[in-house]
């Protein structure tokens, strides 16, 4: 009988000890996959004018609707969206330094964000050349490229996704700024 309690013991141990493991993973789980969306309005993450040097202005802001989605992305779930454009300088005259910034915020289901952004550059057509630059990992996963023209303008793309968000900043005009565009996006992923 002596040799009975041992075994005993060790027994309950074992299942004291599994029940705990298992009940410590489970409630991480829960905390987790709670804690992998943005519980905000998208639109909140736009970026403030004070957010920016000063002379930009907003010419657009608005809520992102399913004809201005991709087919892609609506066969990968898109489910809202929020679309931002500044501008500094005067779009009307050819004589000024011109920058044109566009945000782009749309929420996706967790188990699709990935796919929304390849290793390839998007193909913008003839008279562009794309290239990928360094990642400097703003988000769980992004991607920056250049866009040049023919007529030697360049277009920078910053794209990213943390949590349900993805992200896409562009920047083109006569004046463009690789560096602000990369402090732009981590901005915003900080709101995240």
């Amino acid at each position: 009988m002596n040799k009975k309690i041992p075994l005993i013991l060790t027994v309950v141990a074992i299942l004291l000890i599994a029940g705990y493991f298992i009940l410590f993973n489970s409630s991480t789980t829960l905390r987790s996959s709670n804690s992998l969306t943005y519980k905000e309005e998208v639109s909140t993450l736009v970026l403030s004018l004070e957010e920016l040097p000063s002379g930009y202005k907003i010419i657009e802001r608005t809520p992102r609707l399913e004809s201005d989605v991709s087919e892609e992305g609506l066969s990968l779930g898109w489910k809202e969206g929020y679309y931002v454009r500044y501008l500094k300088g005067d779009e009307n005259s050819l004589l000024t330094d011109l920058s044109v910034l566009e945000l782009f915020v749309s929420r996706y289901p967790l188990e699709n964000i990935s796919s929304m952004i390849t290793e390839e550059p998007e193909d913008m057509g003839d008279g562009y050349v794309s290239e990928v630059l360094p990642n400097f990992n703003v988000g769980e996963k992004s991607k920056s490229t250049r866009y040049r023209e023919e007529n030697g303008l360049t277009y920078y793309r910053i794209e990213f996704y943390k949590k349900d968000i993805l992200i896409n900043i562009f920047m083109s005009g006569t004046s463009t700024d690789y560096e602000f565009i990369k402090d732009l996006a981590s901005k915003t992923a900080s709101k995240i």
